[in-house]
């Protein structure tokens, strides 16, 4: 099945549901496969359990009809949480000033070090590109900024002062609290 008639079909079933898309994804193997379906409401929070819950059963019907991915699948709707990867410049620039954990397509020299993967604080956002300050590498290393073509992967990494303020019920900036995940096996 083809990604963008998958991101179709989820874009369409989360607005039936006053929800806005964040990310669709398939991934496994030959057994079974799992669609991950990240969705939150238009100003950002989550939504709840029930919200997602019926998303979800839109979405497997619209899925089942279309039959949109053949054989055993587990489709999981969720909010994006605390680790939710930056997959657009808007969200980026919604996350400047917060950790991120970035993987690139080709190593860089980073810090004295050629690094594929490192953590840093996303210090700003273009729609063309994204400035980080490393963390964990030779202390003085000034900030990089990347092409958005360059990342593989970018994705909000929380500090430990980050979950905490979370688990005292503190909204982060930019931030949602995480909500319950709706699963089920079709």
């Amino acid at each position: 099945m083809r990604a963008d008639t998958l991101t179709t079909l989820a874009e369409a079933a989360m607005a039936a549901h006053g929800l806005v898309l964040v990310q669709a994804r398939l991934q496994g193997g030959d057994r079974y496969q799992t669609l991950l379906v990240l969705a939150e409401r238009p100003d950002g929070s989550s939504a709840g359990l029930d919200d997602y819950a019926s998303a979800s059963r839109t979405l497997s019907a619209q899925l089942d009809v279309a039959d949109a991915i053949p054989g055993k699948y587990v489709l999981e709707v969720s909010s994006p949480g605390l680790e939710r990867p930056l997959l657009t410049p808007s969200a980026c620039q919604r996350f400047v000033g917060r950790q991120v954990r970035v993987q690139l397509n080709l190593p860089q020299v980073i810090g004295g070090a050629n690094l594929g993967t490192f953590s840093g604080v996303l210090q700003a956002a273009t729609e063309v590109d994204v400035t980080i300050a490393p963390l964990n590498v030779k202390a003085g290393t000034p900030s990089v900024r990347l092409l958005h073509s360059a990342i593989r992967h970018l994705a909000l990494n929380p500090s430990t002062e980050e979950y905490a303020a979370v688990m005292r019920g503190e909204r982060l900036p930019g931030d949602v609290l995480p909500a319950p995940v709706a699963s089920e096996q079709v």
